[in-house]
């Protein structure tokens, strides 16, 4: 049955390309105001001052694997529910993530501002090194007071994903980088903060970006609305399952920075520790590169899987594992010819052992960027598809089993080099962990060659004689597509007159469109999908032109008795077992559920 649909890739991949620019953007605040807030550090307070912050790292990748629960959590079964177009589902589901992520973050808020000194001290701050832990307790209550914000930033980013507002989610990042900057500039060099005042200069810029984006929710959005009236324990229950994967990434990436900073402190020269600083500052940038691949990867094969749309997952899949690889090879290339240049951000010229280690130090760990890209995107995917123990499990195996144990052993061995070199390894063990989990996988389902990193289960599997799409332009085009999904209904034995339901439906939807919704502006597309089940026949329509929801129109029309200019929309809604409308990506999503049998 036709499936080919080029026009639709097409436009999938730019907007997927788009919106990963976008997520790229909006994951680098975090590590590009880490590296800032290093480098302000380093150059202005000195390497001791560097060391206390390096200490305190945890506690971000901490705040941010907690925060990201609820903000994976609340987008994986958003896109899942919009594939499905249950609407009222994803409204309730956004209030109780929005009020459990505030409870939650207000307790861990108080929580380290009271015990920020034995925080400090359990991370490692000695007092056998002046003011190291009076330097750690004090970065940990001010960048303590901003976690609530960081935490609810974090759910808004994600529905603003699934909207498409790529340049409010752009704008916001901007914002937090300038507060965040100059915050850093008065606190070191103006009013001699020190590295309190460098914490509160981060606090400042989560704020301010937090209720820039409350605004925007409580009186722009036409998706979601910002509310925390509604909570619901089930649904709470959906967002930590869903999400306990990204926890058991960030978390796991917690206890790595752990096991790497105690091998260094008890088996390295203590320069390295700065040198580790530098190191994690940066990969945090590419982590976020990473990241910005595979969360778009999660929110649109999350919103394919519910649409069970498998060969829109593949092509997807594709082509994020071929733009991670391009993006990293050029980014590794870049770090290699560059990393004393890198090196010496951080530090004063004069500091040549520093800058020497460093400089190796990034060297090393670049070869492992590829490799890591490509894990992450297959991880990303994983999640979307439902495989969450599995994602759980190879968070933890790598970041804690691999990494802690090939570190040691390459110490030992190596020295300093084989800390590094850990990295590279510990991503090929991932790798070749995800390529085994596919195979047996595999073995249960038809799937081969690419398609057994789809990692779907055998009641997934949709045949493709039970699947009809195409692309629509005009209304030629139009008639052609229900003429041919009615003589395709003929051929499955369905009878005349839902025959002529599919069509008309097709037809009514689809001119109303072109008719009313087309703008001259733009390349406008309408994509027709129609799934042939057991029952029902499973009509979708996407298109990118002005925003329309058939479904509340026709409550409005429907109340006031005024079907005159409405008839075409009022005959498919009669005759449809569920409709249901949702707008992601500025995009149309219509789906139109009509019975096989009487």
């Amino acid at each position: 049955m036709k499936q080919n649909n080029p026009t639709w890739n097409g436009f999938l991949k730019k907007l997927f390309l788009q919106l990963m620019a976008v997520n790229i953007i909006n994951g680098l605040v975090q590590p590009i105001n880490n590296l800032i807030d290093s480098m302000f550090i380093g150059g202005g307070l000195g390497v001791d001052a560097l060391s206390a912050y390096a200490l305190f790292l945890p506690i971000s990748a901490f705040t941010v694997a907690i925060s990201m629960v609820f903000s994976v959590g609340t987008q994986i079964n958003c896109s899942h529910m919009l594939g499905r177009g249950d609407t009222n589902k994803v409204k309730s589901l956004t209030q109780t993530a929005f009020l459990s992520s505030i409870v939650f973050s207000i307790v861990l808020s108080i929580v380290l501002m009271i015990f920020s000194t034995q925080t400090a001290t359990l991370l490692g701050a000695s007092s056998d090194i002046s003011g190291q832990i009076q330097n750690t307790s004090l970065y940990i209550r001010g960048y303590a007071i901003g976690i609530p914000f960081i935490f609810l930033t974090g759910v808004m980013m994600s529905l603003l994903q699934i909207e498409g507002k790529k340049k409010l989610i752009v704008l916001l990042s901007i914002v937090n980088l300038i507060i965040n900057v100059l915050g850093d500039i008065i606190s070191i060099y103006v009013i001699n903060a020190g590295l309190y005042g460098v914490a509160i200069a981060t606090s400042v810029a989560n704020i301010t970006v937090c209720i820039i984006a409350i605004i925007y929710f409580l009186f722009f959005s036409k998706m979601f609305k910002f509310s925390i009236l509604g909570f619901r324990i089930n649904e709470l229950s959906m967002i930590l399952r869903d999400g306990l994967p990204s926890f058991s990434y960030y978390g796991s990436l917690v206890l790595k920075v752990l096991i790497i900073n105690y091998i260094t402190i008890n088996f390295l020269d203590p320069v390295i520790l700065a040198v580790i600083v530098v190191v994690n500052s940066y990969t945090n940038i590419t982590d976020a590169i990473m990241g910005g691949c595979g969360d778009v990867t999660l929110l649109f094969e999350g919103i394919l899987y519910g649409e069970k749309d498998i060969k829109s997952m593949r092509y997807l899949l594709k082509l994020a594992l071929i733009s991670s690889s391009i993006i990293f090879i050029v980014i590794t290339v870049l770090t290699i010819l560059l990393s004393p240049q890198i090196a010496a951000m951080f530090s004063d010229s004069s500091d040549l052992i520093f800058l020497q280690e460093a400089s190796r130090a990034i060297t090393i760990v670049s070869f492992s960027f590829v490799i890591n890209g490509i894990t992450c995107v297959i991880k990303k995917h994983t999640q979307a598809v439902k495989r969450r123990k599995y994602a759980s499990v190879t968070n933890i195996l790598g970041n804690i089993v691999y990494m802690g144990l090939f570190s040691f052993l390459l110490v030992k061995i190596l020295g300093t080099d084989g800390l590094f070199m850990s990295y590279t390894i510990c991503y090929i063990l991932i790798l070749i962990t995800h390529l085994i989990y596919a195979k047996i996988i595999s073995l249960k389902t038809n799937h081969r060659g690419f398609d057994i990193l789809l990692f779907l289960s055998k009641d997934y599997d949709i045949a493709d004689r039970d699947i009809y799409s195409t692309t629509i332009r005009t209304a030629e085009e139009c008639v052609l597509a229900s003429r041919e999904v009615e003589r395709i209904c003929g051929e499955r034995g369905i009878d005349d007159k839902r025959k002529h339901y599919a069509r008309l439906i097709i037809e009514e939807v689809s001119l109303n469109v072109i008719e009313h919704g087309f703008d001259d502006k733009k390349d406008n597309i309408i994509i027709i999908r129609v799934i042939f089940g057991n029952d029902t026949i499973t009509i979708s329509e996407k298109d990118n032109c002005k925003q329309f929801d058939p479904k509340a129109y026709y409550d409005i029309v429907s109340k006031d008795n005024n079907k005159s200019n409405s008839m075409g929309l009022h005959i498919y809604m009669q005759l449809a077992k569920n409709v249901a409308y949702t707008n992601s990506f500025d995009m149309n999503n219509l789906m139109v559920e009509i019975e096989q049998k009487s």
